[in-house]
């Protein structure tokens, strides 16, 4: 694709590089200076008393999940996410029950009755009424302003697609100090974040606060007053860090005409999240999967925005048939239970 969906926010300076030759020269590569450097840096920056570095989210919510002791207990968590999320849970034996999301936020309620992991879907902060039973995948979450201080952890992704990125990696984030002594030590047999890895996490935190997230905002703006297709945005109720621009276009064949048109024009743009089950008995997850379509944010998109636009208000293509929308999930689906 000519233009795709993600570019890594990496803008490394001749420093960042000679930090990276200085750990590997070192020979100390893995969980040293650079790491306890992004730790504190965390817990200064979101006021939280642990910030434990790992190699990836996905890991780092496995092991909060393990951490919490919530192994081999059912777990609530939504269908409208990446497969992480339910694969960390399906690491720790934790029998799944999926919940579906709210049609204007596209965020998962917590219940009382479950152990729960609630996703900042897109980046929009989430918030629960159950703390001592949440688990949050903030994979999205860099930046919101509760970040680290709700639920029992938080657990933040550092992969190439986040607003923030070392390449790969990851941090959990919490107050208690029992999960973290034991998270800490299941990220040293497991998960260690290498120093390469927190360079250039740093780095990226340096260029998100100087520059990207300043761009990212003025993007935005530019996709809300310019589209006047019809559609619907996420409703946002805290905050947001617009790590994704989602919308809703009436139909599904609306919805596929405009990224068929995208598509053409050499832009690539994203259809998350494919529900992780068959969305029959799970009506807004659905709804909102049907209908929506991602356009990219990245730190080199606002090149093209008028371009993008202009192929959203007047779509080219014509309207596909039932033969072009996005399969289903399969209903073979074990051990798992819809609310």
């Amino acid at each position: 694709m000519e233009h795709p969906y993600s570019i890594p926010n990496i803008k490394m300076t001749k420093h960042d590089y000679c930090e990276i030759e200085t750990a590997l020269e070192s020979g100390w590569v893995s969980i040293g200076q650079r790491v306890d450097l992004l730790s504190d840096l965390c817990k200064e920056r979101y006021g939280v008393k642990h910030a434990l570095p790992c190699c990836n989210a996905t890991q780092g919510l496995t092991i909060a999940i393990k951490a919490a002791g919530w192994s081999e207990k059912p777990i609530k968590l939504p269908s409208f996410t990446w497969p992480s999320t339910a694969y960390s849970a399906q690491c720790c034996s934790s029998p799944i029950v999926y919940g579906d999301i709210d049609t204007k936020t596209w965020i998962m309620k917590a219940s009382s009755g479950f152990n729960n992991i609630v996703v900042d879907t897109f980046g929009s902060e989430a918030q629960t009424e159950y703390p001592e039973k949440t688990i949050f995948d903030a994979a999205h979450g860099w930046d919101n302003p509760n970040l680290g201080n709700r639920g029992l952890a938080e657990v933040v992704s550092f992969s190439f697609t986040k607003n923030v990125t070392g390449c790969e990696g990851g941090i959990i984030l919490t107050n208690n100090n029992e999960l973290a002594r034991t998270a800490r030590e299941l990220i040293r047999l497991s998960a260690r974040m290498s120093e390469l890895h927190a360079a250039v996490t740093i780095s990226s935190i340096a260029s998100w606060d100087n520059e990207l997230k300043d761009s990212r905002a003025e993007l935005i703006t530019a996709y809300n007053k310019g589209i006047s297709k019809t559609h619907t945005k996420q409703q946002i109720d805290i905050a947001t860090n617009h790590s994704v621009y989602g919308m809703l276009f009436d139909t599904p064949q609306e919805t596929m005409k405009i990224a068929m048109s995208l598509a053409t024009a050499g832009f690539e743009t994203k259809r998350y999240y494919e529900p992780i089950i068959n969305t029959k008995d799970l009506n807004s997850t659905r709804y909102v999967y049907d209908r929506i379509l991602c356009l990219p944010v990245h730190r080199k998109a606002h090149i093209h925005q008028d371009e993008i636009i202009d192929i959203i208000n007047h779509p080219k293509t014509k309207t596909p048939g039932k033969e072009f929308l996005t399969r289903r999930p399969s209903e073979d689906n074990s051990n798992t239970t819809v609310l």
